[in-house]
């Protein structure tokens, strides 16, 4: 069976009845309230099972309603009271009645037990209140700023709730905003509210003075408790959070804006883990809450973040003039609301810079999508440009080179025209102007350079015609031109045997055309040099080609001295003596150069008509001092005709001039030999070996040195070595004949 407790209906008269209704003409309120609460662990039909907190005029008990089965908390007054606290705690009950808001307490009963003790049940919140959580160090992890803002929100709709019925706090502090453990958040100890336009009774317009008598002893004796509890007399609030009117004792200004000055003050705390106001004594917190002597929040807490806008929105809330404060709670959440969404905020001034951030905040995902696009946009602008300037690059390295291609024709058709003209010995000044231009035009042309070695060849001027013809044919390496002009170098300084010459002839063989004199030239002088390797028929078939090759090359440039020149060699070869002589003398005529006498020369020598092979020798000697390979023949001459001194002074000479001419020393070691001078024959052998290790008349002409002194031994071992390096059938004919005599011999 369900008990209640005597309700409004059913107690006695004289009664609560009036209690509850204060306002009433016949209302007969006791000046004092003494609550008869017996040692029990009940309160009416509510099982009590322990105490939740306790504030200035009453207890919050924890209760059980055994017939909901549920836990409540119920609030009771505590100790003995005044008419006006009985009054305050029953419009409390009252007013929160009224009040149904998801963010405000519930009141579910107002009663009486039996004993005439005055409570309420309302619900019980399981969480921190809000204090608590700001509290840094404390018992409960510290909220995020983020978590912090959304809590007062909540508080706002609460407190604007509230407003539009007519009701003001009047006590708004963290320790009055109660946070459950699933983010409810309830605002509770509405003991002081007030309605709008409904006096306070027995507080009606008089205001605090602070000084002796019983209202500042009462002050002073609620001193240590000013920031957590409500002091009870004409300045009602926690000093702490209430409005400069509130602590100057002005109640008839007391409004909606008294309220918001509490929101502020609460989002200071939450900014910067302090009270907004911290008087050395109670009068002092007051004086500075009256005087509105705030500390902003980032000169009060300088080592923490505070954002601009929030600060902002605290001064504009905590202004000391009501007209500058937010006017309603409506706009102070409106801000907060606009600060947690990135929007404009009321209190705050804002640059171009500062808008355009705050929009980009506000709209990251279009920001991110145009960033994008943006990006795409440049990448690609980019990409355009890139390829552009590639192109315009390509075009201008295209048109370069298409000028530099143009200005290379010019120079060789200029070139061209000059070296023919040099070559027919026509005027010199063109010649010079001509080439002047296409050095110009192309300084590193090949034509260019090979014109110009040529004519520094025919200067004498060794060094800077083989610089220029290297440099020439490094940009042309196929120029068959060139590779003559450098075997000329070489023939005319008298290495035109060396490999190097040779090498540049098979080259103007190779790359030369048969419509062209000097590649016909060319290939003429490859059949002359076969035709030494070569015997009988076939070496005959080779000096033929020779002749027929040379000739042809006369057809194309009749004054061509080189193609005359091996065109007598091949017809020497062949046995034409008097065709061969009248090229020779062509050569002469037309050039009048030493190698032209030198070659001459050794015609007449073969002929046997040794006064004109030495008067050629001569003047090829005189005409060039150095020419080692004229003294070597004019040599052979003296050696030949037994005039051993002079023969000896030409092989000297020889030698001095190119001290490794191979052919220098094995004539001069036959002449050695032949004068019984063994050793320095053998010195002189053994030289040219050192020299041509591949040379095998070095090898014969020792060996038979060797098989005189009847040295068999080491005359067959170089032999064979002459046998292994001979190129021609018949000088190892000749070797192997030498062998066998020997070896007859040491039989």
């Amino acid at each position: 069976m369900i008990t209640a407790s005597r309700t409004l209906t059913s107690l006695p008269a004289g009664t609560l009845k009036q209690i509850f209704d204060p306002t009433g003409p016949t209302a007969r309120i006791p000046r004092r309230y003494t609550p008869r609460v017996a040692p029990s662990d009940r309160l009416g039909r509510y099982q009590i099972t322990g105490q939740l907190g306790a504030g200035s005029m009453g207890v919050v008990l924890k209760v059980r309603d055994d017939d909901l089965c549920r836990e409540m908390a119920a609030k009771v007054i505590r100790g003995d009271v005044d008419q006006r606290v009985l009054t305050r705690f029953i419009r409390e009950a009252q007013v929160t009645g009224q009040l149904q808001h998801p963010n405000i307490v519930p009141t579910h009963e107002l009663g009486v037990t039996d004993e005439g003790t005055v409570y309420f049940t309302m619900r019980q919140i399981e969480g921190s209140d809000l204090n608590t959580l700001l509290r840094p160090g404390g018992e409960e992890p510290g909220q995020t700023l983020f978590e912090s803002l959304q809590i007062f929100v909540k508080v706002c709709d609460a407190i604007a709730f509230a407003h539009s019925k007519g009701v003001i706090h009047r006590d708004l502090k963290p320790a009055n905003i109660m946070v459950g453990r699933f983010g409810e958040v309830q605002v509770v100890d509405w003991g002081l509210a007030r309605e709008v336009n409904q006096p306070e009774p027995g507080e009606t317009s008089r205001k605090l003075e602070l000084g002796g008598g019983r209202l500042a002893g009462r002050l002073r004796r609620t001193e240590r408790r000013r920031t957590s509890s409500t002091p009870d007399g004409l300045v009602l609030g926690t000093p702490a959070y209430m409005s400069p009117e509130q602590a100057r004792g002005q109640v008839d200004k007391i409004d909606r804006r008294s309220d918001v000055y509490a929101l502020g003050a609460i989002l200071y705390q939450m900014l910067t883990l302090e009270l907004p106001f911290d008087g050395g004594s109670l009068s002092a917190l007051l004086d500075q809450v009256a005087e509105g002597a705030l500390i902003v929040p980032s000169e009060r807490t300088p080592d923490r973040h505070i954002p601009r806008e929030l600060e902002l929105v605290v001064r504009k809330a905590m202004a000391r003039s009501r007209a500058k404060r937010y006017q309603d709670v409506a706009q102070l959440k409106a801000d907060i609301e606009a600060y947690l969404e990135g929007r404009l905020l009321r209190a705050a001034e804002y640059n171009l810079l500062q808008v355009g951030q705050k929009w980009a905040a506000r709209h990251k995902p279009a920001v991110a999508a145009t960033l994008g696009i943006l990006l795409t946009v440049i990448a690609a602008l980019v990409g355009i440009a890139v390829q552009l300037r590639g192109a315009m690059r390509a075009e201008a390295a295209q048109r370069q080179k298409a000028e530099q291609g143009c200005r290379a024709l010019k120079a060789a058709g200029l070139a061209r025209k000059a070296e023919e003209l040099y070559i027919r010995n026509g005027d010199r000044s063109r010649v010079v102007a001509w080439l002047t231009e296409a050095e110009r035009l192309h300084p590193n042309h090949p034509g260019v350079l090979r014109l110009s070695g040529r004519i520094e060849l025919d200067r004498k001027n060794w060094l800077g015609a083989k610089r220029l013809l290297d440099r020439a044919l490094t940009l042309e390496p196929r120029d068959y031109v060139t590779h003559f002009l450098l075997y000329r170098w070489y023939a005319e300084r008298g290495l035109g045997a060396g490999f190097k010459a040779q090498k540049h002839v098979y080259e103007a063989g190779q790359y030369g055309t048969r419509d062209s004199a000097i590649g016909l030239w060319g290939l003429g002088r490859r059949e002359w040099c076969k035709s030494e390797d070569l015997s009988g028929t076939q070496r005959t078939r080779a000096l033929e080609r020779g002749v027929e090759l040379c000739t042809q090359a006369l057809a194309k440039r009749p004054d061509f001295t080189w193609a005359l020149s091996m065109r007598g060699f091949c017809r020497r070869g062949l046995g034409r003596w008097k065709q061969a002589m009248a090229d020779h003398d062509a050569v002469i005529r037309l050039s009048g150069q030493a190698f032209s006498y030198y070659n001459r020369g050794i015609l007449h020598h073969v002929m046997q008509q040794y006064d004109k092979a030495q008067a050629d020798y001569d003047t090829a000697i005189r005409l060039r001092p150095r020419y080692a390979k004229a003294c070597i023949r004019r040599g052979r001459l003296h050696h030949e005709m037994k005039r051993y001194a002079k023969a000896l002074a030409d092989y000297d000479t020889a030698i001095r001039l190119a001290p490794r001419f191979g052919r220098a020393y094995i004539n001069r070691g036959r002449l050695h030999h032949e004068m019984k001078r063994y050793a320095k024959a053998q010195a002189d052998y053994d030289t040219a070996i050192r020299i041509y290790p591949r040379y095998a008349q070095a090898y014969i002409e020792r060996g038979s040195l060797h098989a005189g002194l009847k040295r068999y031994r080491q005359a067959i071992e170089d032999w064979k070595r002459a046998l292994l390096l001979a190129r021609t059938a018949a000088r190892k004919q000749r070797i192997g004949d030498l062998i066998r005599d020997v070896r007859s011999r040491i039989k």
